[in-house]
């Protein structure tokens, strides 16, 4: 059980509604009383009469209110992260293998989309898979702008 659970479940418990405020803690320990309701002094300002009184409607309300953006962060996450697997990088390799001579062609050759072959150990420099797909002989590198936009720390 979370800590959010337990004080739901204590605010759960507690009568809800306007309270008076009246009487003492002497009166408790006095009289049983069947119903579980008490009168209680309250020695204080006009103000922290109406913030205790409005407690339990105030409690629900942030209760809720946390458990509203707690369920937006984790939607919000899901996407975030469904951008970042589409914005991924790939290396741009800048050496074809047949002018690579510190790497064996038959373990480091990588065929690219247009037939060429080039040494997979020579990258030029990673660009961004999704911004690169959008334009013509244009590679974006990486990383892109959405992508600073996502680790951009505020």
């Amino acid at each position: 059980m979370t800590r959010i659970d337990e004080i739901r479940e204590r605010l759960d418990k507690a009568r809800p509604g306007r309270a008076e405020i009246d009487g003492g803690e002497e009166i408790q320990k006095r009289r049983g009383n069947p119903k579980g309701l008490y009168t209680w002094t309250l020695y204080g300002t006009y103000a922290d009469a109406i913030l205790l009184v409005n407690a339990h409607d105030d409690i629900r309300w942030l209760l809720d209110a946390v458990a509203r953006r707690d369920a937006r962060c984790e939607d919000l996450a899901v996407q975030i992260e469904a951008v970042r697997k589409l914005h991924r990088q790939i290396p741009i390799y800048d050496t074809p293998i047949d002018e690579c001579s510190e790497h064996d062609p038959d373990e480091h050759g990588i065929e690219l989309d247009d037939g060429e072959i080039y040494c997979d150990q020579h990258v030029a420099y990673f660009a961004c898979d999704e911004c690169s797909s959008c334009t013509e002989d244009v590679l974006t590198e990486y990383p892109c702008p959405t992508i600073q936009a996502l680790t951009k720390e505020n």
